[in-house]
C-alpha cells in the first residue's frame, strides 16, 4: 500500500522529493524533473521547498538514483568519480577514470585522483605508478602529496613525512587553499602513523584552516578527535556540519562514548 503523503505537515517538501527521486528511474531523468513533480504534487509545497539545502538535496541523489551520478552531462569524470568517492564507491570512481584516462591520457588531474582511490583501496604501488606519470603535468605540492601518501601507504612513512611537510613549508600560502589543505591533510595522517600526535593535531587544525567549512577536513579531524576520546570536541565540531551518513556516524559514536 502507498503511503500518502501530507503536503501540510513539516518536513513534506522532503518526503515528498525523496519519493519523486526514488520513483525516477528513467536514464534521463534529472532532479529538475523530479522536484517539479513533487512540486505539482502537493498544493502549497513550493513554499516548503526553501527547507531543502542543497546539501541535503545532493545527498538524496547520490543515495537513492546512484544511476543519476553517471548520468549528469554538466559533471565532469573528475567530478563524477569524486561523488562516487564521496559515497565511499571507490571501485566504481577509479573505473569511471579508467574509462577517462582511455581516451585522455594527459589529464594529470585526473590521474593523481585515481591515485588517490587506488590508495584508498590498498593498492599503493599501482597508486604509486600513477604518481610518477603524472608528475610532470603537476606542480610541486601535488605531485609531492601524491607520491608522499602512496610511500605511506606502502610503509615508508617517515621519508614521506619529510618530503611532504618540506614541500607544504616551500609552498607556504602561495599554494590554492583547496590544494593546501588536501596536502596537509596528508600530513596529518603521516604525522598520526608515525606517532606524532601533537604533529597530526598541528596539520589537521591547518586543514581546516585552510579549507574553511569543507567536508573532508572537517570528518577527519572529527575521527581524530574520537580516536583520542574527546567527544565533546567532536560534538562540537560536527555541531553546523551538513547532515550526512559520516556526521550521523561521528556524532552517534560521540555520543555513545559520553553515555
Amino acid at each position: 500500500m502507498t503511503r500518502r503523503l501530507d503536503s501540510t505537515r513539516p518536513g513534506a517538501a522532503a518526503s515528498l522529493l525523496w519519493a519523486a527521486l526514488v520513483a525516477v528511474l528513467a536514464p534521463a531523468a534529472t532532479l529538475a524533473a523530479a522536484l517539479a513533480a513533487a512540486l505539482a504534487a502537493a498544493p502549497g509545497l513550493a513554499r516548503d521547498a526553501a527547507s531543502i539545502t542543497p546539501t541535503t538535496r545532493d545527498a538524496v541523489v547520490l543515495r537513492l538514483e546512484p544511476r543519476l551520478v553517471r548520468a549528469s552531462p554538466g559533471l565532469t569524470a573528475r567530478e563524477q568519480a569524486d561523488r562516487l568517492q564521496y559515497q565511499h564507491r571507490f571501485a566504481e570512481a577509479e573505473a569511471l577514470l579508467d574509462d577517462w584516462l582511455t581516451t585522455h591520457p594527459q589529464d594529470d588531474a585526473a590521474r593523481l585522483e585515481r591515485a588517490r582511490l587506488r590508495v584508498a583501496q590498498g593498492r599503493a604501488r599501482a597508486a604509486l605508478a600513477d604518481c610518477a606519470r603524472a608528475a610532470a603535468g603537476l606542480d610541486a605540492l601535488a605531485a609531492t602529496g601524491c607520491r608522499a601518501e602512496a610511500l605511506g601507504a606502502l610503509g615508508a612513512v617517515a621519508p614521506a613525512r619529510a618530503m611532504l611537510e618540506a614541500a607544504l613549508l616551500r609552498a607556504g600560502a602561495a599554494a590554492p587553499a583547496t590544494q593546501r589543505s588536501w596536502a596537509q591533510g596528508i600530513a596529518a595522517e603521516l604525522a598520526m602513523r608515525d606517532r606524532d600526535r601533537v604533529a597530526a593535531e598541528r596539520w589537521h587544525r591547518a586543514a581546516l584552516a585552510s579549507a574553511g567549512p569543507a567536508h573532508y577536513p572537517r570528518i577527519a579531524y572529527a575521527e581524530f578527535l574520537l580516536a583520542q576520546g574527546r567527544a565533546r570536541e567532536v560534538l562540537a565540531l560536527l555541531a553546523d556540519a551538513p547532515e550526512d551518513a559520516s556526521v550521523m556516524r561521528l556524532r552517534r559514536r560521540a555520543l555513545e562514548s559520553r553515555s
